[in-house]
């Protein structure tokens, strides 16, 4: 819930919150992830990740797929903090994503790009 708590502070309005739990798989993020990119009304994505017993490079795999697969291209920030934090950053580096390591900078950044700024 800090992280709906962090958009709202800086101005945001979240259009939804999913807790994926522990030990999710990729498929299990890319399906999620889907979800959000293919609906209109999302302006843009936080994926907040503090990858413990899901591992970041699992979130990470599934990431990658979801924004392959997406009928839209939307903003997407994505921070990934915990187990195998380096391998899931690099992957999503090689597809073309970036993944911050600061909780506030990347709720910033995602209420920006909503906003439309760059």
């Amino acid at each position: 819930m800090a992280t709906v708590d962090l958009l709202h502070f800086f101005g945001g309005k979240p259009a939804d919150f999913l807790d994926i739990g522990g030990g999710a798989n990729s498929q299990t993020i890319k399906a999620a992830l889907q979800i959000l990119l293919d609906n209109p009304e999302v302006k843009s994505v936080l994926v907040n990740v503090l990858g413990g017993i899901t591992h970041c490079d699992e979130v990470a795999y599934g990431i990658i797929e979801a924004v392959k697969e997406a009928k839209t291209k939307k903003p997407l920030v994505v921070r990934l903090v915990g187990t195998n934090q380096k391998e899931g950053q690099k992957i999503l580096r090689t597809g073309g994503v970036n993944a911050m390591d600061n909780m506030e900078e990347a709720a910033k950044r995602a209420v920006k790009l909503a906003a439309g700024e760059q």
